[in-house]
């Protein structure tokens, strides 16, 4: 579809989101909403999907509904300046954001408390604010934000891939049969293992719904893990930036019960998140995902992985 059929799309989207301000995902599951763990939803909205990527409406303020990436792997959700100028949001002092897998950063501006609305779910948090232009060059949607671990980590989270729908509803509730340890550190931490011919790596992934490569091994444990495997360099996208991928097709990647197969990786990430841990192998991002439910329960510390039902 040309980009401005795509914006244009995205005027009437959002146009009525606005005018309701809520959003709710017409035909949500029963088995969607069960993975809250019983608890009545704050929000079910229903997403935008940009290549694997979920794209959320959210409201900065007395703001119109903008489109946010949804991304787990963020810990701070980032507003693009030009739109916290528009909500007449102060900028503060200058930061630099850490970017999942690269050394270095995004040049920032800290924000002053800020009141974020995703359907039903408001928080008031300190975001940080930076030039999204090149994450927008990167996607086929207009986005002005990031929404992430700040905003997200009160809830329980569930996002399906499939039908592109998000629910958030309160944590910590009843721990389901079937779901399993998560950690979180500023973003959620997950036991997961990656097979490439009869080889295996196993160790702590991050779960990041805003990186558009299944999985990012860490460059140091591949090498180790997969002394013999062959990757094609190509060029990718982060919030900071342009990033040399090193990629390879993997065997199968095995996490929360499921085996997901037909991947690619990433073998070039050369940073550790803050709190990843000793054992930490790297990222496992949106493509991974795909045509699966997922769902994180932040203050209960657990997760599940489901493929989504069929019709």
């Amino acid at each position: 579809m040309p980009a401005q059929a795509i914006n244009r799309k995205l005027v009437t989207v959002l146009r009525r989101l606005a005018n309701r301000r809520q959003v709710l995902g017409a035909g949500l599951s029963l088995a969607l909403c069960a993975r809250a763990g019983g608890a009545e939803p704050l929000a079910s909205v229903t997403a935008i999907r940009d290549g694997h990527l979920l794209l959320v409406p959210v409201w900065v303020g007395p703001m119109p509904a903008a489109l946010f990436v949804l991304d787990t792997g963020a810990a701070v959700t980032v507003i693009d300046t030009a739109w916290a100028q528009r909500a007449k949001l102060a900028l503060g002092p200058g930061l630099t954001l850490g970017a999942p897998g690269r050394e270095g950063g995004l040049a920032a501006r800290a924000l002053a408390e800020t009141t974020l609305t995703v359907g039903g779910a408001t928080r008031s948090l300190k975001a940080a604010a930076a030039d999204l232009a090149g994450l927008r060059r990167a996607l086929s949607s207009e986005v002005q934000g990031v929404l992430g671990h700040d905003f997200l980590s009160a809830y329980n989270l569930t996002a399906d891939f499939a039908e592109g729908r998000v629910v958030l509803a309160p944590g910590g509730a009843v721990r389901p049969t079937g779901s399993h340890d998560m950690r979180v550190a500023g973003q959620p931490f997950v036991q997961a293992r990656v097979i490439h011919r009869g080889r295996a790596l196993s160790g702590t992934f991050g779960v990041d719904t805003g990186a558009d490569t299944a999985v990012h091994l860490l460059a140091q444990r591949t090498a180790a893990a997969f002394p013999d495997l062959t990757t094609t360099d190509a060029q990718g996208a982060t919030i900071a930036g342009p990033q040399t991928l090193r990629l390879a097709p993997i065997d199968a990647l095995e996490l929360g019960g499921a085996r997901i197969t037909g991947l690619t990786a990433n073998a070039a990430d050369d940073a550790r998140p803050a709190g990843a841990g000793p054992d930490y192998a790297g990222r496992i991002g949106a493509p991974a995902l795909r045509g699966m439910i997922l769902t994180l329960d932040y203050p209960g510390a657990w997760f599940s992985l489901t493929p989504t039902p069929g019709p």
